[in-house]
Order: C-alpha cells, then sequence, then structure tokens
C-alpha cells in the first residue's frame, strides 16, 4: 500500500533568478491555485484507493 507510483517530488528555489510570467501580483493566486484546482482530483483518487486497499487487507485479517 501507499504511493509507490506517484510521481511525488520536492521542488527547491536557491538562487533562482525571477523571471515575470504571466502578470504581476497574479503568479500564485492565479496560476498556481488553477492548476492546484486539477490535481486535488488526482489526490482523492489516490486516497480513495489507499482507503480502498486498506479496508480490504483489514477484511482479510
Amino acid at each position: 500500500m501507499g504511493l509507490h507510483c506517484s510521481p511525488t517530488c520536492e521542488v527547491v528555489y536557491e538562487n533562482t533568478p525571477g523571471i515575470l510570467i504571466g502578470e504581476e501580483g497574479y503568479g500564485l493566486v492565479r496560476y498556481s491555485m488553477a492548476m492546484m484546482n486539477g490535481a486535488r482530483l488526482s489526490i482523492a483518487a489516490q486516497a480513495m484507493g489507499i482507503a480502498t486497499a486498506a479496508y480490504m487487507e483489514a477484511k482479510k485479517y
């Protein structure tokens, strides 16, 4: 059980030059959060799969 096939990673920004993409002041709110809304559905599906697997293992026990 778990997230063995999930492409989860850590992103670290150190000494990274800033380049403006989109409108100033709307980066996190408009662009990043819009992307996160789509990712939430995938996270919910992963959680449901893990919960189902946990239930099946508990049922066998």
